[in-house]
């Protein structure tokens, strides 16, 4: 029999302790025997029945305890029970995404000399099993690049918006359906899409990356105009994940971008996430499926726990994955902008793009009588990315500009939904 000890009790605990008794394995094959909660006084319904402890020596130092599962929220209140564990040489089991993307080179270093194993699905897509697929692939055919919608807080904030609902209400009831904790659904972290890519990167090229090679944008000043305009030029404004490595670049970038109406990640919505993956021999995969919530993180804990027996090292590289010439890589762009003053200054922002060599594949625009202003949306053909920046801050300084919104539309996608 496997003794188990557990980090945190709460939504995702339940539901691994929940797993656990529907496949009858806490009668025999596996014991749970103490949580680590922060007030063992307060009465909880487990589906089984768990000593609980507020103090994490009783977990990481019981010498009977083979497998730590960690389900804590907080990376830092799990960073040193987790090298504790491990140093004690018991197997590690973790749904902190956070803790695997800022310390995971430390700790599977330190794993490999303990021989102790370090597990962390649960982490990446919970229950969709695209981890498990790009480790088994990409010994076959290497992985050119990703991009997938991983943020399931600013995916559920955007699908909000185009419905025309709060997105706070909408977090809400995201809470409530069991997907993240109450905690999370009223201040949610937006760095969720950082440590996905991060873990992402780690599987694919055996590296941890930089955190600060990471591009990343949040949600901010994304409003629902934003979203209809896009949307009358034929894409639809998604958080993204999206790594690429050619001969020319490497990048990694985590923001909102413009995704084709036509292509299979414009269709998800709400909860649901994806990743697509590009394979050098095989061509494109598509991982769908909810990927968070309470059963599906707690189903990857338990597929994990299997697979301890079976564990493997693989050592991490030492040198961290770092970006290479990514202001040179070529995408399209999706602007959006208003003019206090029209023709003229329309006029002015044109000749801009044309001097920077920015071509310009579609224009339209939309006078706004009450305020006076032309909104203008703009569909250009790829353009590098300093080329753009440099337009951006061009547009900036022009006194007639009120308000400008960018979408990066990446050059993997069959990008122009009318050609």
């Amino acid at each position: 029999m496997t003794v188990i000890g557990m980090l945190g009790c709460g939504t995702v605990g339940a539901g691994f302790l929940e797993i656990l008794k529907r496949r009858r394995w806490h009668e025999g094959r596996f014991q749970v025997r103490r949580a680590l909660v922060a007030d063992p006084q307060r009465e909880r319904l487990l589906p089984v029945p768990v000593e609980l402890t507020d103090r994490p020596e009783a977990i990481v130092g019981d010498p009977d305890i083979q497998v730590v599962v960690d389900v804590l929220h907080d990376s830092a209140a799990a960073y040193g029970p987790v090298v504790q564990a491990l140093e004690n040489r018991k197997a590690v089991i973790t749904a902190n995404r956070a803790l695997v993307a800022e310390h995971g080179l430390e700790l599977e270093q330190l794993a490999l000399r303990q021989n102790a194993p370090f597990l962390y699905r649960a982490a990446l897509m919970a229950g969709v099993p695209a981890a498990a697929a790009l480790r088994e692939y990409i010994l076959i055919s290497p992985v050119r690049a990703i991009c997938g919608i991983l943020h399931r807080a600013g995916h559920v904030t955007l699908t909000a918006m185009m419905q025309e609902r709060s997105p706070e209400e909408a977090l809400r009831e995201m809470a409530e359906a069991g997907y993240v904790s109450a905690r999370s659904a009223s201040e949610p972290d937006e760095r969720e899409d950082l440590w996905s890519l991060a873990l992402l990167v780690r599987t694919i090229t055996g590296a941890f990356p930089r955190l600060d090679h990471i591009r990343r944008r949040g949600l901010q000043g994304i409003e629902p105009a934003d979203l209809a305009a896009a949307r009358r030029m034929g894409f639809t404004i998604k958080p993204l994940i999206f790594w690429e490595e050619t001969p020319q670049w490497h990048r990694a970038i985590a923001e909102p971008m413009a995704v084709p109406l036509t292509h299979p990640l414009a269709l998800l919505a709400g909860y649901e996430g994806g990743l697509l993956v590009w394979y050098e021999d095989i061509g494109p995969q598509l991982y769908i499926g909810l990927g968070g919530g309470t059963l599906p993180t707690a189903a990857a804990l338990v597929a994990d726990l299997l697979s301890v027996p079976a564990w493997v090292p693989r050592a991490p590289l030492i040198e961290p994955w770092q970006s290479y010439r990514a202001d040179h890589a070529m995408d399209a762009y999706l602007l959006r902008f208003a003019l206090a003053r029209q023709s003229e200054s329309l006029r002015t922002c044109v000749e801009g793009l044309e001097r920077a060599n920015v071509l310009i594949h579609r224009l339209e625009t939309t006078l706004h009588e009450p305020t006076k202003t032309l909104e203008v949306v703009v569909l250009t053909e790829p353009v590098p990315d300093q080329t753009m920046a440099d337009v951006l801050n061009s547009l900036r300084r022009q006194s007639a500009v009120q308000a400008i919104q960018t979408f990066r539309i990446p050059a993997v996608f069959r990008w122009d939904p009318v050609r």
